[in-house]
């Protein structure tokens, strides 16, 4: 029997009181004496902490745990303070969070260029490698390069500073776009470089796009809406 898969909870009362009060999940757990990954997966409703640790959260929001388990919004609602005003640092550190990610891909999009330069060294294919593709919105990948017999390879890339087995990210065109590759033919692989901030431990990995197909799953991350029939 198949088991069903645990609902999360997408916005819990916990969630609800951290932001209204302007507190990062980080904040809550040191004044809580919890770790920020306890703070979050509570908030997710994945709640198998102890009770000593539920019952320090519930202490902090000043709550029952009963009503913070199941949460209870009119208990609660009623007895807030005024709200704070909003912290123009959390969008500072979401703006700081976006220019790291940039430079974290950029970062990728160089290394893996500089590796395919020297597997192509000595070949008339050399200085054919182009990452400027990654600054094309519409071109659905970031290198082309090619084999060292001269075949076209479409190359994205995926960088993290953690290990290579953390999960990425593929926009809905850079989707089609490796779908197109395989139905007419072309040459796609996807290079996930990982560690990349590590002297020791920075690399890449190579997925041809038979590969991602075959290998990975593809969850919907996000959707265009517009008006049916427009």
């Amino acid at each position: 029997m198949k088991r069903k898969r645990k609902r999360t909870n997408p916005f819990s009362l916990a969630r609800y009181l951290r932001t209204y009060l302007g507190l990062t999940q980080q904040a809550v757990a040191s004044a809580a004496g919890l770790s920020a990954n306890q703070v979050c997966q509570f908030e997710l409703g994945r709640r198998n902490m102890s009770i000593g640790c539920a019952r320090r959260l519930a202490a902090f929001f000043k709550l029952s745990i009963d009503d913070l388990a199941h949460d209870r919004f009119a208990a609660v609602l009623s007895d807030l303070p005024p709200r704070p005003k909003r912290d123009p640092s959390a969008r500072q550190r979401m703006e700081k969070r976006m220019k790291i990610n940039d430079k974290l891909g950029r970062d990728g999009e160089a290394y893996v260029a500089r590796l395919e330069r020297d597997k192509l060294a000595g070949t008339p294919f050399a200085n054919g490698v182009n990452e400027a593709c990654a600054d094309d919105p519409t071109a659905g990948f970031d290198i082309f390069s090619f084999s060292r017999d001269g075949e076209p390879i479409y190359i994205e890339v995926k960088t993290t500073a953690g290990k290579a087995d953390t999960n990425f990210f593929l926009s809905a065109g850079e989707l089609a776009f490796l779908r197109m590759c395989l139905e007419n033919g072309y040459r796609y692989e996807l290079h996930r470089v990982h560690n990349i901030y590590s002297k020791k431990h920075a690399g890449r990995i190579i997925y041809s796009g038979e590969e991602l197909i075959k290998d990975f799953t593809f969850e919907p991350a996000q959707y265009a809406v517009r008006r049916a029939g427009r």
